[in-house]
């Protein structure tokens, strides 16, 4: 035997070390696959040395020192360099998820390009198209203002005499002479008699006036009817109150039997039951516990917001 091939006989591939490390590591190829973005027969052809389903050698290199570092294994003790210098035919560069760059094509810069060119000239011809419109109303309003002025001086029609001021304005009368009069000042109101002492009611006091008196008896309130007395419990019974302050799904069993069961709204429900009794209390922090009268701490009972106790 040779001394290459006893070399050969007794270092592994590449593959074949990174196959028994993966298997130290209790990876499967699924696994590796999975964290290295490649495929389950990629990772196949790495550990065998099938290079002819691999890409070319530079994406093969990679893809060995990245499973190298996965395993714990240092990628320049692999001699890939060595390995992978032998001849190996032409492959067909085949796409691994999200492992290679996609190669951005000629079309598509072109189309990038003239997409970043084409947005803005629209919003500048959308802008010189509403300042046009706004310049041409402007003018079409000012030809309609002096069209208008020329046919009233044509006509020679003179805007209407403004009416005299209404009697009893403030404002003064000129005369022909030029002098001012001042509009006659208004007669002060006649002071009441000396013998009428009558105050004049007001109006709010007329009202107050006309309302029922504040101690009529039809106004009072009635009196609040008596509370119905609670039911007399049997023997070994435990009266339950559950006052809800929100919404709680609540389920309590008497001796394994279901008593009460209830998706409640916020109120009291009051019911008897028969030790032993189990407590299922969701939303719990809106739930107010009382056994005979006794409010029940149930903090310490509470998980997530759901409480469940027994009570003997």
């Amino acid at each position: 035997m040779s001394l290459e091939e006893a070399t050969t006989a007794v270092v592994p591939s590449p593959g074949a070390m990174l196959r028994q490390a993966r298997e130290r590591s209790n990876l499967s190829k699924e696994d590796v696959a999975a964290k290295l973005k490649l495929s389950v027969r990629q990772i196949a052809a790495i550990e065998t040395g099938d290079w002819s389903v691999l890409p070319e050698r530079t994406f093969t290199r990679g893809f060995m020192r990245n499973y190298a570092r996965l395993v714990s294994l240092d990628p320049d003790s692999l001699g890939l360099d060595q390995s992978l210098s032998q001849p190996q035919a032409a492959t067909e560069l085949k796409p691994t998820p999200e492992a290679i760059g996609e190669i951005a094509y000629e079309a598509q810069r072109r189309s990038a390009t003239l997409a970043r060119w084409l947005v803005p000239a629209i919003l500048v011809a959308v802008l010189a198209v509403g300042a046009s419109y706004v310049q041409w109303g402007h003018l079409i309003g000012l030809a309609a203002t002096k069209a208008s002025t020329s046919i009233g001086s044509v006509t020679g029609s003179t805007p209407p005499a403004a009416p005299p001021p209404a009697a009893g304005k403030s404002e003064s009368l000129a005369t022909s002479s030029g002098s001012v009069i001042a509009p006659a000042s208004p007669p002060p109101a006649a002071p009441p008699a000396a013998g009428d002492a009558s105050p004049v009611p007001s109006p709010a006091l007329s009202t107050a006036l006309s309302l029922p008196l504040a101690g009529n008896a039809s106004a009072q309130p009635e009196a609040a009817a008596p509370k119905p007395a609670q039911p007399p419990l049997a023997a070994g019974e435990k009266r339950i109150t559950l006052t809800f302050k929100g919404k709680s799904w609540t389920e309590v069993r008497s001796k394994g039997e279901v008593i009460f069961s209830e998706t409640a709204q916020p109120g009291t429900r009051e019911f008897a039951g028969v030790p032993p009794l189990s407590f299922t209390v969701g939303n719990a922090s809106n739930v107010a516990v009382t056994i005979d009268g006794k409010p029940y701490d149930m903090s310490e009972l509470t998980r997530n917001d759901v409480a469940r106790f027994r009570i003997e």
